[in-house]
């Protein structure tokens, strides 16, 4: 029987350029990914599930969803543990820095019907997950993510003026206002619950809703990782049998700016490869 060689050096080929392939995504994977120079940390999360419109309870706990967002009761005690009394001091947290950072009084707001302040969860259905973080290394499927904490929206139609470090700014109706906490279920190599990563989040400037979706600035603080700085999408659809696609991509940093004083001279910016 006559050998194919040549069928003999493609297989040979097609397995050398696979385990090469594999080879170098185990080394990607085992180094993590490079942190940007000028920070000491970069996350970016992804959320890119299906909700379904009709379905108050994604899960045994998390209720009254209506869209992306449900009550906060189970973040608040399940994932966060919180009792009654510790839920009640972060939400005044949340009034105080309404406050000082734009001059927004929350009780006032809320008893004249200007403004609506509840405690929320992002819907599990979301499917928030940690996908890239340097010097760490998530598995494909992410890290899951329990987003929650309290909200301040206008619902006044002229707006409320604001004050404090945001004076001669209006916060327009549908503005919402954050403070609350990224809880990231760390797990290890066999996918199993590692640790939690608590950030929490509070409202650089007005979090804007529309139709179309939703972008948000937030101030970030972390035991683990310092200050810092998120800047997200939330982009959302009608997906068929009454759902919503949901497309949401979030950045992290920390610091929240380099800390580099100039970058690199080499390559200028009109540098061209050479040609072989």
């Amino acid at each position: 029987m006559k050998h194919n060689y040549v069928s003999s050096i493609k297989k040979w080929t097609v397995a050398l350029a696979t385990g090469l392939l594999l080879t170098s995504g185990a080394a990607m994977a085992k180094k993590g990914v490079t942190t940007p120079d000028g920070f000491e940390s970069v996350l970016v999360l992804m959320g890119t599930g299906t909700i379904d419109k009709h379905n108050p309870e994604p899960h045994p706990g998390v209720i009254n969803c209506d869209g992306l967002i449900c009550d906060g009761e189970f973040f608040q005690k399940e994932i966060m543990g919180r009792t009654d009394a510790e839920i009640a001091e972060v939400a005044q947290l949340a009034k105080t820095f309404y406050l000082e950072r734009f001059g927004l009084v929350a009780d006032d707001l809320v008893a004249n019907n200007r403004a609506t302040f509840n405690s929320f969860t992002l819907n599990p259905d979301f499917e928030y997950r940690l996908q890239i973080a340097t010097g760490m290394k998530a598995k494909g499927e992410g890290w899951i993510i329990r987003d929650g904490g309290f909200n301040l929206t206008i619902t006044d139609p002229q707006g409320v003026p604001m004050a404090g470090e945001m004076t001669g700014r209006l916060a327009k109706p549908g503005d919402q206002f954050l403070f609350g906490s990224y809880n990231i279920l760390v797990t290890n190599k066999k996918g199993k619950p590692k640790k939690e990563l608590v950030i929490d989040y509070r409202s650089r400037v007005p979090a804007v809703s529309d139709e179309d979706g939703f972008r948000l600035q937030s101030f970030l603080s972390s035991e683990e990782f310092g200050e810092g700085l998120v800047l997200g999408t939330i982009l959302t659809r009608d997906g068929a049998d009454e759902t919503i696609k949901v497309n949401g991509r979030t950045v992290i940093s920390f610091p929240a700016e380099t800390q580099l004083d100039s970058f690199p001279a080499f390559p200028a910016f009109d540098d061209k490869p050479k040609s072989k």
